[in-house]
């Protein structure tokens, strides 16, 4: 039975096989070796319903410059696995910061609910007393 008779598009496995053929990709262990980088097979029951055309297929190593410090940093395939997959993420969200920084606003942003509940508390102080 071909996969047309059994109703399936085989355009993800062309796709795949494409990407496989390319001479800077070789198979190693499950996963696919890219020139600098790992590639991971993506689930795509696992990613977030994104109404795209694009779902990713799989992960791979992407190098980009932070938006804070402008320090080179990696986005690997295991960390774009876990941000795609497992905290359901957006498909069409990259890494902008490095990890120093991404710690540096989360902490700001506590200190801030922390500052903005304390004035709260001493307006509803001053109010009731």
């Amino acid at each position: 039975m071909s996969r047309r008779a059994s109703g399936c598009s085989n355009h993800r496995s062309r796709t795949l096989l494409t990407c496989r053929s390319d001479k800077s990709v070789v198979k190693h262990k499950g996963r696919i070796k890219a020139q600098g980088g790992h590639r991971i097979k993506a689930d795509l029951s696992k990613q977030a319903p994104n109404n795209s055309y694009s779902p990713k297929l799989y992960y791979e190593d992407r190098k980009f410059t932070c938006r804070d410090c402008g320090a080179e940093c990696v986005w690997t395939a295991e960390q774009q696995r876990l941000w795609y997959e497992e905290w359901g993420g957006p498909v069409q969200s990259t890494a902008v910061r490095c990890r120093a920084c991404r710690e540096r606003v989360r902490r700001e942003k506590m200190e801030q609910k922390k500052h903005m509940r304390e004035m709260a508390l001493k307006k509803g102080a001053k109010r009731a007393g």
